[in-house]
């Protein structure tokens, strides 16, 4: 009988994969609580404990960004 061994290939050049995920589109709602105003921001339910980022329109810097509670998928931009 004959016995086969294991046999490695040479090493091949690095390749580096991304993979993305497009997320749903979260809905805002724009809320008043006596004089103040906040942001609502919704996200998939998929997706507990997200962070949110705010940035202003045509702009690459963050305002500010909200972390979801663990068991939710909501955040209030004060």
């Amino acid at each position: 009988s004959r016995r086969r061994g294991v046999v490695n290939s040479t090493a091949s050049n690095i390749v580096q994969i991304t993979l993305t995920d497009l997320l749903p589109v979260p809905s805002l709602v724009l809320q008043q609580q006596t004089d103040v105003w906040h942001l609502l921001c919704t996200g998939s339910p998929a997706y507990p404990g997200a962070v949110f980022s705010l940035y202003l329109s045509a702009n690459e810097h963050q305002v500010t960004e909200c972390h979801a509670k663990v068991i939710q998928h909501q955040v209030a931009f004060p």
